[in-house]
């Protein structure tokens, strides 16, 4: 009894003795190798928690860095006065594979883009920040997303063992003038906010396949105008396929009714409310994909 209090109290290395060979000595060896193990048990217990812990602050920190290449500044560029943009990312888990991203091409035009890696993690958000990278530097002075997107192509389908790929939406927009020069690579559809309606942009002009699997793959040039008051929403799948506890989906129709409801807002207050009716649909489920919305509107 002793023994027992001892090791209820934490002393793994207090050892019974009994001599007898009965059934009370045959519970001390029993009871003494349970200490043993006790022992052992606490402290790999003590080495895993300290590990996870070790992790946490790790995945914390890799978020933090991933946050802090989003861009944060609306509107991003004081030369840019004659558009609207805002936009939201939140990852499912620490880090994502979505990103979203817009910077100066020249003086009268911006890139403007959003991209969702394939699987999540850590090993989707490496391969978004290499994305980034090369996009960012395969766009510089390059007025053709399609030129763009081939050539990042190229470079990630050359050597990609992971066969991680990448879908993404990269525009052009001619500050002065509203053209919108874009290539959908394998993404979403973006929504047109236009003057008389809303259209979904599935043009057949301006698409190519996924990027980083087919090293030869083709992409090409589509374009639109957007006229004074014009938005293009640009959305991930986590939008649309984002899940309530009866299995629904928020679904396209989900998106393009909250836009119609909020079409009259600025850019910043539509993107709020749309983020607000996802994590009401979500209700208490996790977050089952990463979120990313732009919206980009043409102020003339």
């Amino acid at each position: 009894m002793q023994g027992i209090r001892a090791v209820s109290s934490g002393d793994f290395g207090r050892q019974i003795s009994v001599r007898s060979r009965d059934e009370f000595g045959t519970l001390a060896q029993a009871f003494n190798q349970m200490q043993v193990d006790l022992k052992q048990y606490t402290e790999e217990l003590t080495r895993t928690t300290a590990e996870n812990e070790r992790i946490q602050v790790e995945m914390r920190l890799a978020r933090d860095v991933q946050q802090g290449i989003l861009p944060k500044e609306f509107p991003p560029y004081p030369s840019a006065s004659s558009i609207e943009i805002h936009a939201h990312m939140e990852p499912a888990r620490e880090v994502g594979g979505d990103y979203f991203d817009f910077f100066m091409i020249d003086t009268h035009h911006m890139g403007i883009v959003v991209a969702d890696v394939s699987g999540k993690g850590v090993s989707a958000g490496l391969f978004m920040m290499v994305v980034r990278a090369l996009l960012r530097n395969n766009a510089a002075g390059n007025l053709s997303p399609a030129e763009a997107v081939t050539r990042m192509n190229m470079q990630l389908a050359f050597d990609n063992p992971s066969t991680t790929f990448v879908t993404m939406f990269y525009l052009v927009c001619n500050l002065e003038t509203g053209e919108i020069t874009f290539c959908n690579a394998g993404h979403n559809p973006p929504i047109w906010l236009k003057k008389n309606g809303i259209q979904v942009l599935a043009s057949e002009e301006g698409r190519g396949t996924v990027v980083g699997v087919i090293e030869d793959a083709v992409y090409t040039d589509g374009r639109l105008i957007l006229v004074e008051g014009e938005s293009l929403v640009i959305f991930t799948d986590g939008v649309t396929e984002s899940i309530n506890d009866r299995d629904e989906m928020f679904g396209d129709e989900g998106l393009i009714h909250a836009i119609e409801d909020t079409r009259h807002l600025s850019s910043k207050a539509m993107c709020d409310e749309i983020v607000h009716r996802l994590s009401l649909h979500q209700g208490k489920l996790e977050q089952f994909d990463d979120i990313t919305l732009l919206f980009l509107k043409f102020l003339g």
